[in-house]
């Protein structure tokens, strides 16, 4: 019930976005975050997070979407949800403190991907 009604106004942003924009398969989403320097085997994976815990029936998550804004994932949920986890599978250590001030905000799944995309390139 505490879940549902938090998630109140995410599903109601995901329901008005779905209304004004065409959906795209995961395919399209890893593709145009590769095309902007992000990591395919991260983009993917935020695509089966994203998915499976955070957007409502009917909703496609996009690239450019606010993590936060449009589903409610709080920062301590992207640190160790999606960005510890994701570096983890990949087999990536966690970077220093200054290696991500320098890389700056983390605020959607394409920053995501570029992040691990820098990860990489350590």
């Amino acid at each position: 019930m505490i879940r549902f009604l938090f998630g109140l106004p995410f599903s109601y942003r995901q329901k008005k976005l779905a209304a004004s924009r065409p959906p795209i398969d995961k395919e399209q989403f890893v593709s145009r975050i590769l095309a902007e320097g992000g990591d395919e085997r991260a983009a993917a994976m935020v695509w089966d997070a994203l998915v499976a815990d955070w957007v409502i029936e009917g909703f496609t998550p996009y690239p450019e979407d606010s993590l936060g804004r449009v589903y409610g994932i709080a920062e301590e949920e992207l640190d160790d949800d999606l960005i510890a986890r994701t570096l983890k599978e990949l087999g990536l250590p966690i970077p220093d403190r200054d290696f991500v001030k320098r890389f700056g905000m983390i605020d959607s799944p394409r920053r995501v991907a570029q992040f691990v995309s820098e990860c990489r390139r350590g």
